[in-house]
């Protein structure tokens, strides 16, 4: 599979674990991969390429894949799009979860990174993503599930990692997304936020940091965010901001950890969600399918 182009349908019939090897992402997918509740654990990406992620691009439909144990730590002279589970996804995304931490550096131009999916124009439903995520290059976009979300739509989903970007002109972090054109719905982020511009000299910079989405022209609807997380937005090494994006309704953590504020106040689904009082909710179905 590693490189390839695929476009059949796949299923996984057991957990697959990659002993840490270097991973050479699934170039193009056009299929349907059915992960069936297993899991691809133990890899690495060190090599630059455009696309990053299990799979590189992804136009077809992944579903109750869980994504373990793994490292994404990649520089490209171009643009680069990183995620743990697909770089660039323009299909679906379903019941499906990613670990491991991701980061993606461009010279000279955009990177996008995110723990599920760096630049998503698809659907994302009912998945989460926990790794620590970071973008850096000319223009930076780091989210705790996907890095840009543009035109695309994302359902119950969450993310939980810390999440930085750094750019001599443009950076734009969030705890779920880092810039938002597209539709999120019933979502939550929890992880510590920041986006920083080096450069001290530029007249036309721009830094955006938010507890759920850093930049967002889109809609949001029933999302919130803890508001416990620390973002804030600097320039050099001066803190100018400490909020410049408030989307996502701010919590404390008792409101968040209670049954009543998702099923009565927010309304989320209970045959999606796992409710427990005193915790943060989780899904059912991510990364599950009957094995």
């Amino acid at each position: 599979m590693q490189g390839q182009a695929l476009v059949l349908n796949y299923e996984l019939k057991a957990d697959i674990d990659l002993g840490g090897m270097e991973w050479t992402p699934v170039a193009i997918f056009y299929g349907t991969f059915n992960g069936n509740g297993y899991t691809v654990s133990n890899f690495k990406i060190t090599t630059g390429r455009r696309y990053v992620g299990l799979f590189g691009y992804n136009g077809g439909v992944i579903e109750n894949l869980g994504v373990e144990n793994f490292t994404v730590n990649v520089s490209y002279s171009g643009y680069v799009y990183a995620g743990g589970v697909v770089g660039y996804n323009g299909g679906s995304i379903t019941n499906s979860y990613a670990t491991g931490d991701v980061s993606a550096t461009s010279s000279g131009s955009y990177a996008y990174a995110g723990g599920l999916v760096g630049y998503n124009s698809g659907s994302i439903l009912n998945s989460y993503a926990t790794g620590d995520i970071s973008a850096t290059s000319s223009g930076s976009y780091a989210g705790g599930l996907v890095g840009y979300n543009d035109g695309g739509s994302i359902l119950n989903s969450y993310a939980t990692g810390d999440v930085s970007a750094s750019s001599d002109s443009d950076a734009r972090a969030g705890g779920l997304v880092g810039s938002n054109g597209g539709s999120i719905l019933n979502s939550y982020a929890t992880g510590d936020v920041s986006a920083t511009i080096t450069s001290t000299s530029s007249r036309f910079s721009y830094a955006y940091a938010g507890g759920l989405v850093g930049y967002n022209y889109g809609s949001i609807t029933n999302c919130y965010r803890y508001s416990g997380q620390t973002f804030y937005r600097k320039k050099g090494s001066t803190t100018y901001s400490t909020a410049s994006n408030t989307e996502g309704t701010a919590k404390d953590l008792t409101t968040l950890r209670s049954v009543s504020f998702h099923t009565s106040t927010l309304g989320w689904d209970e045959s999606v969600w796992n409710f427990v009082e005193g915790a943060f909710p989780t899904l059912k179905t991510a990364g599950t399918a009957a094995k």
